[in-house]
Formats: structure tokens, C-alpha cells, sequence
């Protein structure tokens, strides 16, 4: 004979007498049999979180809120070495001084040889000797060009 499924089924606070006998109704028409625990979390906010076999759902708006992506800048910060604790909180600090909250990512690449590259959306702000070079490079060749 099988198990009986366990459902539990957490709210902010204690639901009426007719919520639960209708949730208690539709989990039945949906799942069978199963036994149905109610539980109170005043952490959620807006919503209802199900557990069924060990299994999470969360219907909550906090819920819903993690589920969302960023909808802040990215921002892609490249050094050759990794950065020091002072160093990311001054050029996360100079940054959101100039376009708010951000999310960041770090990358190191040892062929930028020194100095740092950020790239905020679609904007580039390269630093870094190499990229110096690889300007100084192409103003060279222009420059041989033209001649």
C-alpha cells in the first residue's frame, strides 16, 4: 500500500474554517489522498508557501520577488589581479555615486597587465595597459598610414 502523500501548507496567518476546508477540497480533487498540515509563518508576506513530499512551492510575493531578475545596471569590472577588499568598496562606492545601486562582477585577466576595466552596460572605460597599448597601437598605424 502506498504512503499517503504530506502536504503542508504554510500562511502568514491562521486561515478560516471555509479556506481550509476548500484548499483541503482542491488538494484532494488534485492530489488524492493525503494528509494536509496547516501551519503559520508571519514571514510570509502576501501569499501561501506548499510543501507536498518535500517538495517547495512558493507562492508568496517575497517568493515571487526572488524569482525576478535584476533590473539594476550591470556593471563588469576586469583587473589582472584580484581585487583587495578597499579596492572593490572604492569603485563600488565611486560608481553608485555616479548611477545608483548596481550589480557587479569581478574578472581577472592577467593579459590586462595592470590598471582596470569597467563596463557599465554598453559604456567601456578601459584603463588597463593593455588597452592602452592596443590605442597606441592603432593611433601608430594610422599615423604609418597616412605618411
Amino acid at each position: 500500500m502506498a504512503s499517503k502523500r504530506q502536504i503542508t501548507i504554510v500562511t502568514a496567518s491562521e486561515l478560516a474554517k471555509e479556506q481550509r476546508q476548500d484548499v483541503q477540497s482542491l488538494l484532494k480533487k488534485k492530489l488524492g489522498s493525503a494528509e494536509i498540515i496547516f501551519a503559520i509563518d508571519p514571514r510570509i508576506v502576501g501569499g501561501v508557501q506548499l510543501v507536498v513530499d518535500g517538495q517547495e512551492l512558493d507562492a508568496s510575493i517575497l517568493g515571487e520577488l526572488q524569482k525576478l531578475d535584476p533590473q539594476l545596471p550591470k556593471v563588469v569590472i576586469t583587473s589582472a589581479v584580484p581585487l583587495s577588499a578597499s579596492e572593490r568598496k572604492l569603485l563600488h562606492d565611486l560608481v553608485s555615486e555616479k548611477i545608483g545601486p548596481a550589480q557587479y562582477k569581478e574578472n581577472v585577466d592577467r593579459n590586462c597587465i595592470g590598471g582596470l576595466k569597467i563596463v557599465i552596460g554598453d559604456k567601456e572605460f578601459d584603463g588597463t595597459i593593455q588597452g592602452k597599448l592596443a590605442n597606441l597601437r592603432r593611433t601608430l598605424l594610422k599615423k604609418t598610414a597616412g605618411a
